[in-house]
């Protein structure tokens, strides 16, 4: 029987490990080519995803001429002349608040999709408190404060941190003012203003911890009795008060920050 040339079985081993060699680089090269295309895929739709909600929930924090119309209505007058002082400050944020509640005492809520500005809120007659949240932060912004809005929620026990996405969820909107010595809470609905029996003022997410030391008046209503979720910068979560009218959340992108750094 012919023996096997060695040299030829050795040659044919040889092609077969290149060429099985060959097929597993390109198999890599084609599971790169699939990962790089789903890593591009995905960074699409998240792009889209963070533009959609930007240009759609980005609420508009500007003074139009209307808010300056609306505003004048209110006749607060000298009141906020001089902000030179924390006293001052107290005094022309009170102003404005006790102003705008004798001014609109009806506090109906809208219905969803109604536009919520000041001037809208005027010519209406009613609203609760994110219309008149709304107003107050105007108002103070066109006197040099500096104002941020605050969502709040009560903290359900069986949603816990979740209880932001319950449907009729108990919810309030009101306003913090930066004062000469902090960050202070003013409500929207009702008289009082986060000060510490000392005159120091408080944050909504700061207050709870020592309600025994706020002056009076204290806050009154039922859901200040529970434990409540604050969300800095959040207009609204359904997207139906400012804007587009999209069911997205509404926002104030450079107020989001303050849930990370409240100072």
């Amino acid at each position: 029987m012919a023996q096997e040339n060695p040299i030829i079985i050795a040659n044919l081993s040889l092609k077969s490990a290149i060429s099985a060699g060959i097929k597993i680089f390109q198999m890599e090269i084609n599971k790169s080519r699939i990962a790089v295309n789903k890593i591009k895929l995905s960074a699409l739709i998240f792009t889209t995803a963070l533009s959609y909600l930007y240009f759609t929930g980005s609420v508009d924090n500007s003074l139009t001429a209307s808010d300056t119309a609306a505003i004048k209505k209110l006749n607060i007058g000298n009141q906020c002349s001089d902000t030179s002082t924390f006293n001052k400050e107290i005094y022309c944020i009170k102003e404005i608040q006790s102003s705008l509640q004798a001014t609109v005492a009806d506090y109906r809520c809208p219905t969803l999709g109604t536009k919520i500005e000041p001037m809208e809120f005027l010519q209406r007659g009613y609203g609760c408190c994110y219309d008149r949240a709304r107003f107050i932060e105007k108002t103070l912004r066109s006197h040099g404060f500096k104002t941020r809005h605050v969502a709040i929620f009560h903290k359900h026990e069986n949603y816990g941190i979740l209880s932001i996405f319950v449907r009729k969820i108990a919810s309030h909107a009101a306003s913090e003012v930066l004062t000469k010595k902090g960050w202070m809470g003013v409500d929207s609905n009702e008289q009082f203003i986060l000060l510490t029996k000392s005159g120091n003022p408080l944050t909504y997410s700061k207050f709870q911890e020592i309600i025994e030391q706020i002056a009076e008046p204290k806050p009154q209503a039922t859901l200040f009795q529970h434990k409540l979720i604050f969300i800095y910068g959040l207009y609204s979560r359904h997207g139906m008060f400012h804007g587009w009218k999209i069911p997205a959340p509404e926002f104030v992108l450079s107020e989001l920050r303050y849930n990370f750094m409240p100072n």
